[in-house]
């Protein structure tokens, strides 16, 4: 009769083990991970030129892959302009794939502004190149993307 009861006993206790086992598992897991991606990410600067004035601010809009480059990103930065330069720094960013917007907010409404047939009336300037003309249709991330690895990176661009 023992064996009866020390088997159902015996079966809970390691199904107990077990459990317990496997969260140890995965909160070891799940630190690793984050320190792992803590490890693996880097400042992003970007430098900016080409202002024609210093009046209002500069934004730098941050998108990730799958955002619309012509919505609010997914982080923003507000800067002044001196010189008709501004710089901003995105800390601490993880190993990805990214895009980047800055626009010359003149009036600090917080938007790009447009005229009466939709075009951009305040500078805009685009990550990898990228430059609005007849040719080269509308932004989106793939034309603008790039890579950001673990490491400090400084990108240039030029609003226009």
């Amino acid at each position: 009769m023992t064996n009866t009861v020390d088997k159902p006993l015996h079966s809970s206790l390691q199904r107990g083990y077990r459990h317990l086992l496997r969260a140890a598992l995965l909160i070891l897991l799940t630190t690793s991970e984050i320190a792992t991606a803590q490890q693996q990410s880097g400042d992003l600067t970007v430098l900016v030129s080409g202002f024609k004035t210093s009046q209002g601010h500069a934004i730098a809009r941050l998108y990730l892959p799958g955002n619309e480059v012509t919505k609010k990103g997914q982080q923003e930065i507000s800067a002044t302009i001196h010189d008709g330069q501004s710089s901003f720094v995105f800390p601490a960013l993880p190993t990805g794939e990214y895009a980047v917007v800055v626009f010359h907010d003149a009036n600090d409404n917080g938007t790009v502004d447009h005229n009466l047939f939709g075009l951009p009336v305040e500078a805009l300037g685009f990550s990898n190149g990228f430059r609005v003309s007849l040719t080269s249709g509308m932004p989106n991330f793939e034309k603008l993307r790039f890579a950001h690895g673990n490491s400090p990176q400084t990108i240039q661009l030029n609003v226009e």
